[in-house]
């Protein structure tokens, strides 16, 4: 009896997790959705192009976090190994 509750609470939350995922996908989109409608008109506005797009960059450039970084040497640049040696 108690491995069915567990199993019955189990799927309770997979599903209420697999709707927050659902919820948040939808944000998601509307949020995508909003910020491309501004980047179009701030890609084709006629003054100030510059300063609406980098406007635009700054809304969709805010609390990110950093997963990963990775680097490949160059080999046509001799400095790359020096410079990724410098920032380690």
């Amino acid at each position: 009896m108690q491995f069915n509750r567990t199993l019955f609470a189990y799927n309770i939350l997979k599903k209420v997790n697999g709707w927050k995922e659902s919820i948040r996908f939808v944000q998601f989109k509307h949020l995508h959705l909003e910020w491309n409608k501004n980047f179009q008109r701030a890609k084709i506005s006629l003054e100030d192009r510059e300063d609406n797009l980098n406007a635009v960059y700054e809304e969709i450039e805010r609390d990110l976090e950093l997963l990963g970084a990775t680097a490949i040497e160059d080999k046509l640049q001799v400095v790359v190994m020096v410079l990724l040696l410098q920032h380690l």
